[in-house]
């Protein structure tokens, strides 16, 4: 077990903290596999120089030049907690291989007492995502811009800050990273409450990663797009039989074109239970889909009927298309992962022979009734890197 060097010095007439100076890689090492033995309330990383810490909430704030990013992190007791990518996406602002770690704390240890690292507690939470390799695998977090996200029928895409004030779960902090966005249409022309069968609220969409032109390329073992969603029980409760509808589309082979689009139905209940219902279907939009329907298309040949599953819980889910050939057929693995990092929904989809299979086309939120739906993290990557 290696133990942390930690000096102390004195930061007001109360308040003393306990730092160490290690390498960009070494502080990596020391965050995933060691805490430090100190209780505390806000862990502060900077170039250079100290960065003051908020004074109530627990984040994780970096400078760059004279940029600053916040992270949500948690400090419990005398181990670190950290939430998803919040110290790796930390580190990849930090400029240098110097970076002073402070942790504000209401210890007073000598100052020349070495302290042993304990193992973290890491809480549970969604799993990691790869970093994209290659020309053709793609994140993309919002916490630099919103490229390769496309406006679609006057439904817009905006990147806001965690903490952002908003018509629909207001204030969140961000899946990963200091910044999330959120889906807007006009809520007008044909998209306004109460929403009927004629109801169409256009979504933004996004190619995942590539041009938005033809693709016919399969890519060997095939491939996966996800793409992070908050889902607010109390709006919900408020706002009942509200949907959205999302798509991860594939091509056919040759030209290129549109093949298919398979969807995630997703809508609160409709009579104000604060609950989502999730299904899954290759239709769209209040005339052909419902997320409540027990036996949706496709439903023959190796297709059978796929129950719908309903969630509680608030906080950011994870929806995540697996594609990939099965038996000479492709298949699309659809799941649902909770905040927890819990899988709640998992349907399978038998599709075309392969050999009719292009490439990937678009993720599409072919109809959305959600002003201010945020969204995070969305991704494509290859089953065989």
């Amino acid at each position: 077990m290696p133990s942390i060097p930690l000096a102390v010095f004195s930061n007001g007439p109360i308040l003393l903290t306990c730092s160490v100076i290690v390498s960009t890689l070494a502080l990596l090492r020391t965050l995933r596999k060691s805490s430090l033995l100190c209780t505390g309330s806000r862990l502060i990383l900077a170039r250079g120089s100290l960065v003051p810490a908020p004074p109530r909430d627990p984040f994780v704030w970096v400078r760059r030049d004279a940029a600053r990013f916040q992270y949500p992190s948690l400090l419990h007791g005398s181990t670190l907690l950290q939430r998803g990518l919040t110290v790796m996406k930390a580190i990849r602002f930090i400029v240098g291989s110097a970076v002073l770690i402070t942790v504000g704390s209401a210890c007073s240890p000598d100052a020349d007492q070495e302290f042993a690292a304990e193992e973290p507690v890491i809480p549970a939470g969604l799993p990691t995502l790869p970093e994209p390799q290659g020309d053709w695998e793609w994140l993309q977090s919002f916490d630099v811009d919103d490229e390769h996200w496309y406006e679609h029928r006057e439904g817009t895409l905006h990147v806001e800050a965690s903490g952002f004030t908003a018509e629909y779960a207001s204030g969140i902090s961000s899946s990963t990273g200091p910044q999330h966005a959120r889906l807007r249409n006009p809520q007008g022309e044909g998209c306004v409450p109460e929403f009927t069968e004629e109801t169409r609220c256009g979504g933004p969409f996004t190619p995942w990663g590539r041009p938005p032109v033809p693709n016919p390329d399969w890519p060997e073992g095939g491939y996966f797009t996800t793409i992070d969603i908050y889902l607010d029980g109390d709006w919900a409760r408020g706002n009942p039989d509200r949907r959205f509808d999302f798509s991860s589309a594939i091509n056919r082979a040759g030209d290129g074109s549109h093949h298919r689009d398979f969807l995630f139905n997703v809508g609160t209940d409709p009579d104000g239970a604060g609950s989502w219902t999730i299904g899954t279907s290759i239709t769209h939009g209040r005339a052909n889909s419902n997320p409540a329907n027990p036996c949706p298309e496709p439903s023959d040949g190796r297709n059978s009927c796929r129950s719908p599953v309903t969630v509680s819980e608030t906080g950011w889910y994870r929806f995540q298309h697996t594609f990939r050939p099965d038996e000479g057929d492709l298949t699309i693995l659809m799941e649902v992962f909770a905040p927890d990092g819990e899988q709640v929904g998992a349907w399978t989809i038998y599709d075309i022979p392969m050999e009719g299979v292009g490439g990937e086309h678009y993720g599409w939120f072919s109809n959305q009734e959600i002003f201010d739906l945020a969204i995070d993290n969305s991704g494509k990557f290859f089953l065989e890197r």
